[in-house]
């Protein structure tokens, strides 16, 4: 049996895996079923990322992910939030290690090459030697293609079109707007630090034991 999700089919007879009343261990464990959870569920919907007073003044970024992909959350010079992915345009180094901090750039510890706020490919070393053709506005950081923002909550999605972000927060929006409304200003801040744990299991596991 093929299995149908989305635009895609699969080997996988998730049929036999889900059943009424009991699922196989193979979905926790199975590489296969977790590169395809990657592709079609973290990589396709909209996943929370953080809070935009995580970063309230120019420069500041916070750092995090989407599924494996590495991100940068940083507010740019025009005060807007800007998430980009957390790769150098030149071999896909990490631009920024940091898990925080506030810059006026991001410089790729590889090869140097520099990034504004914005994005924008702005110095290099040795630049002649990639010719007369090479356009450095051709090699800015890659923004994730989707952003969503609701009352401070910040949300991506790395595909181009899906579903929207209203459709995807649905009824949560009330549950968000209720929760900041409990604010006497109307609006909260994320600003007592992050508890971080790394647990080695199946990103399954943690959700069903949180």
């Amino acid at each position: 049996m093929v299995a149908n999700l989305g635009t895609q089919q699969t080997s996988i007879d998730y049929s036999a895996l889900i059943k009424n009343d009991q699922v196989h261990g193979r979905l926790y464990y199975d590489e296969d079923i977790f590169q395809e959870e990657l592709e079609k569920i973290w990589y396709k919907q909209w996943v929370y990322i953080g809070h935009d007073s995580e970063v309230p003044e120019v420069g500041d970024y916070v750092t995090t992910f989407i599924g494996k992909q590495p991100i940068i959350i940083v507010r740019d010079s025009n005060q807007q939030v800007q998430v980009y992915l957390n790769r150098c345009r030149h071999r896909g180094n990490t631009i920024c290690e940091k898990f925080k901090g506030n810059t006026g750039g991001f410089v790729c510890a590889y090869h140097g090459w520099t990034f504004n706020l914005e994005g924008e490919l702005k110095a290099l070393p040795l630049a002649e030697g990639f010719g007369e053709n090479f356009n450095m506005a051709d090699y800015s950081l890659v923004k994730v293609p989707r952003v969503g923002n609701h009352r401070g909550f910040l949300f991506a999605s790395m595909a181009e079109q899906g579903k929207s972000f209203a459709e995807h927060l649905g009824l949560a929006e009330q549950n968000i707007d209720r929760f900041c409304d409990t604010s006497p200003s109307g609006k909260i801040a994320v600003s007592a630090g992050v508890w971080k744990m790394k647990i080695k299991a199946n990103w399954k596991m943690w959700m069903e034991n949180s």
